[in-house]
């Protein structure tokens, strides 16, 4: 029996930066404002290959299909953050929150229950696009 699943022998741990800033007024009236960034790069992140296909069959017909798991993947995530709150007066309090944010990534669907391997090993700069779990707008308010 062929084994059809293969690790690159010089596989690295996948890193993260991390940055974020964040700047806070109080304005009359006891209102509170807050505008933040926070950003994230992640590389040698997992990607799955998969060397021996292409979209109208396999390249080297005389051996199988096979997945191949390597850490060439990268990721990028920003967001803008907004927060407005009234601070508790006569027992009554407003806050609202709105985010705006993007991610790309060429790796989202790693970690997931299947994992989807690149369409195309020949040119993986070409799996880049927004992330699975990218969300652009959130608006989040309580009282």
């Amino acid at each position: 029996m062929q084994n059809n699943y293969a690790v690159n022998q010089n596989y690295r741990l996948g890193h993260v930066q991390v940055w974020n800033i964040d700047i806070q007024r109080t304005f009359p009236l006891g209102i509170v404002a807050n505008i933040g960034y926070n950003g994230a790069k992640g590389g040698d992140l997992d990607i799955v290959r998969v060397p021996n296909r292409t979209a109208t069959g396999l390249l080297n017909p005389s051996a199988q299909a096979f997945s191949f798991e390597d850490s060439l993947a990268s990721s990028r995530f920003q967001t803008l953050s907004v927060n407005v709150r009234k601070r508790l007066q006569k027992g009554v309090s407003l806050q609202a929150t709105y985010l705006y944010s993007h991610s790309i990534d060429d790796a989202s669907s790693i970690g997931g229950s299947t994992p989807v391997p690149a369409q195309n090993d020949l040119d993986l700069a070409a799996e880049e696009s927004n992330s699975s779990f990218d969300i652009r707008h959130h608006l989040a308010g309580n009282w």
